[in-house]
């Protein structure tokens, strides 16, 4: 193994296959080891703001667009990866909940005795904005749980919240939750993830092969495994039916 080391910043949304299957193939295949930081979007955008940098970012699609803007990032590098639709989970084991409609989402919402989301990540964000169009936001904050960030189904195993609000590969990461399924239409949104090579590079080539990787077949099939649909020039083409739940169109 290489002592040399990419160091690569990461949103949460796709830690799940990134640690288990694509960093360690991508570390086997190039003999370079990941020096990988993992945080939400927007906490990366503010190790950025301070002055921190890597050799390539992971983010939201639309968060990179003022980095590459000011040339932070390298445009020309700038690839689209995978999505995942935001969702529901709940503690495994307990009663099955139905979300499969508008009216069946909004009620299970108001059902619930406490919900968790996270308050920096893109999927929180917009589960707060979505309850007050739906006129319920004072229902939901007598009961939420909002945590600075991190995993929210963590607190389904811990007894402290019946349902967790988050992208759906962020909740699959954490073994004792299940799946209650992705917002419905109207209220579906899905989180498009993408991925820039830093100007500041000094080894852009490496940079450039990670990221071929992450757009590649393996990485393709990991990203399925772990509810994300991968967009990139392999899964993109292998995989261009919809993914279930969410709305296309979402901005973060």
């Amino acid at each position: 193994m290489n002592n040399r080391s990419l160091s690569v910043m990461s949103t949460l949304g796709i830690l799940g296959p990134l640690k288990e299957r694509i960093g360690p193939a991508f570390e086997a295949q190039s003999g370079h080891r990941l020096a990988m930081i993992y945080d939400p979007t927007t906490v990366l955008l503010q190790t950025i703001a301070a002055g921190r940098r890597a050799d390539v970012i992971v983010a939201i699609d639309t968060a990179l667009d003022a980095l590459t803007g000011n040339r932070t990032l390298l445009p020309d590098s700038r690839v689209i990866v995978a999505r995942t639709a935001v969702g529901l989970a709940k503690r495994a084991g307990t009663e099955a909940i139905d979300v499969s409609t508008p009216d069946a989402f909004v009620n299970a919402l108001l059902a619930a005795k406490s919900i968790v989301y996270s308050q920096s990540g893109a999927s929180g964000i917009f589960f707060k904005s979505l309850v007050e169009r739906l006129g319920i936001s004072r229902e939901i904050g007598r009961k939420a749980i909002v945590i600075p960030k991190g995993f929210t189904a963590e607190l389904l195993i811990s007894g402290e919240a019946e349902l967790a609000v988050q992208q759906m590969s962020e909740l699959m990461v954490v073994a004792g939750a299940d799946i209650v399924g992705p917002f419905p239409e109207p209220y579906g949104a899905y989180t498009h993830f993408a991925a820039a090579v830093f100007a500041q590079t000094d080894q852009p080539e490496l940079a450039h092969r990670f990221l071929d990787h992450l757009t590649g077949e393996p990485a393709a099939e990991a990203f399925l495994a772990a509810g994300l649909e991968p967009l990139g020039r392999l899964g993109s083409a292998r995989h261009s039916g919809s993914s279930p739940g969410g709305s296309d169109g979402w901005r973060a």
